[in-house]
């Protein structure tokens, strides 16, 4: 549904832990970046990153006025390299469950970022399929916010998100990369993770406490070929 970013570029990213994305993105002065609140509530190991798809919620009898289509018909729009991400506005109810995600996963689709509830959890610990939520509740959605728009861009969990922006999550949390800027963050990322290398070696070898500062420090340079 979203393709603006190439599936190299894409594929680059994947190979980036959160906590260095979050590195690159203090680096270039990116901001309204991280989704917070939310956790993963699929398998441990299970690591996020796709093009976002915008679910995009509002209080039942406001917004456009308009309750559209279902969760599936949105879903059989997607495919590989997309992510779901659910904008309902923090309600403690559950806009997911164990059948969205297994449909979710038949089309390929990277993963589900709810800002809200899911469901079905014991299910959903145990699938390959990344999900990240607000909290899990029984609480139904339906009496409180309706789908009333897509992909429109909207404040998500304190972040900001764009269709087609780079979203990441890991066990520290969801990222979320503007699509324009992720080729800045590669160059970043690449210096980045050099220093973070030789921090860690550094340690390691209980090298002097000026020698190891002397290389932190340089994480907060902002790198140019």
């Amino acid at each position: 549904m979203t393709n603006h970013v190439s599936d190299t570029a894409l594929d680059a990213i994947k190979a980036y832990p959160t906590a260095l994305i979050t590195d690159a993105l203090k680096r270039l002065k990116i901001t309204r970046a991280w989704a917070t609140g939310l956790s993963r509530i699929s398998r441990p190991a299970a690591r996020l990153v796709g093009r976002a798809v915008i679910l995009n919620y509002a209080r039942v009898g406001t917004g456009s006025g308009k309750n559209l289509t279902g969760q599936f018909d949105v879903i059989e729009e997607c495919g590989p390299g997309d992510v779901l991400l659910y904008a309902a506005l923090g309600v403690d109810a559950w806009l997911i469950g164990d059948n969205v995600a297994n449909y979710t996963v038949n089309r390929g689709v990277g993963g589900i970022v709810v800002d809200g509830g899911a469901r079905d959890a014991d299910d959903l610990a145990g699938n390959d399929l990344p999900v990240f939520a607000r909290s899990v509740s029984a609480s139904p959605y339906s009496s409180e916010i309706w789908l009333e728009a897509l992909n429109r861009p909207t404040d998500f969990a304190n972040a900001h998100v764009k269709p087609g922006d780079i979203v990441v999550g890991d066990g520290d949390g969801v990222v979320i990369i503007p699509a324009d800027r992720l080729d800045d963050v590669l160059e970043q990322l690449a210096d980045l993770e050099g220093i973070d290398r030789e921090l860690a070696e550094s340690i390691a070898r209980r090298a002097p406490l000026a020698e190891v500062n002397a290389i932190a420090v340089r994480k907060g340079v902002l790198y140019s070929a």
